[in-house]
């Protein structure tokens, strides 16, 4: 009996021999952990590009069907007057991303915010919303949107393919639809798929009413610059006016959809001349490799 008790005691783990096991488990698990975590955020980025290859898709689809692109939004201010319903461009392609019924319940002949629309315009749609993306919403009234159309070089310039009251078409984009942005990513001032503007109540519609400053419509319309910009571009500070520009949590750079409805990651670094050349749909810009 003594003997077994003593091979009993030679095969237990000693306490060093614990210690230096947990630390081997501890140092692989930090090694595979940046692994795990980046194959996760390649799963959601792919996720997010399959996002805007349907979106591209249903442009095109409103675009043949109804012979023009979606108005960016159906308004040129924020105010609450009555021709001023600012339906956005999300809600009138809803069909073609196969949410007709969910558009069946909104209605186009009241203004986006009126109560009727409140029961629609709170559904999470997943197509719009970038799984990579953490940023909640401004009002929880209205459902997450991560994607903004092309309004343009600046706004009130009028220059991309979904501004207000656009009404572009594939012939009137003449820089080549495989060269200009029709929507792309954002992570700041999120106003949801149908809000047409920040401010749902009266007055400006929130961040500049009305006019050319266009930004009562920055929830689903973004600019390469904007006024009060310190510089334009990609991935701008939060803190600053910047935020009104295009912009993902993806590292290094934004992924945007054409008008040709191929989806392409942008790099933060990219040339600017090319950055604003690429918003434009008439600019006659001569666009290199990107």
């Amino acid at each position: 009996m003594q003997m077994v008790r003593k091979d009993a005691a030679r095969r237990a783990f000693t306490l060093i021999e614990l210690l230096v096991v947990i630390a081997i488990i501890a140092v692989l698990i930090a090694l595979l952990l940046p692994a795990v975590q980046q194959a996760r955020e390649a799963a959601r980025r792919s996720q997010c590009k399959n996002n805007l290859k349907q979106i591209g898709l249903a442009l095109a689809n409103y675009e043949s069907s109804h012979r023009v692109f979606p108005p960016g939004v159906l308004g040129n201010s924020g105010s609450t007057q009555q021709n001023q319903l600012l339906h956005t461009w999300m809600a009138m392609i809803l069909p073609e991303v196969e949410q007709a019924n969910l558009q069946g319940k909104y209605d186009f002949n009241v203004r986006f915010s009126d109560p009727i629309n409140a029961p629609a315009v709170v559904q999470p749609l997943p197509v719009f919303q970038c799984p990579s993306a953490v940023t909640p919403p401004e009002d929880l009234n209205f459902a997450l949107s991560n994607y903004a159309g092309n309004a343009g070089t600046r706004a009130g310039r009028d220059d991309g393919v979904l501004f207000p009251l656009s009404t572009v078409r594939h012939r009137d984009i003449l820089d080549g639809t495989s060269t200009t942005i029709a929507a792309g990513e954002i992570i700041h001032e999120l106003g949801g798929w149908a809000r047409g503007a920040m401010n749902s109540g009266g007055g400006g519609g929130g961040g500049g009413g009305g006019g050319a400053s266009q930004s009562f419509a920055r929830g689903v319309l973004r600019w390469w610059e904007c006024s009060g910009c310190p510089q334009p571009g990609l991935n701008p500070d939060d803190t600053s006016a910047q935020r009104f520009l295009f912009s993902s949590q993806h590292v290094g750079g934004v992924q945007f959809v054409f008008a040709d409805g191929h989806v392409q990651f942008l790099a933060d670094s990219l040339d600017q001349n090319i950055l604003r050349a690429l918003h434009t749909r008439a600019g006659s810009e001569v666009v290199g490799e990107f």
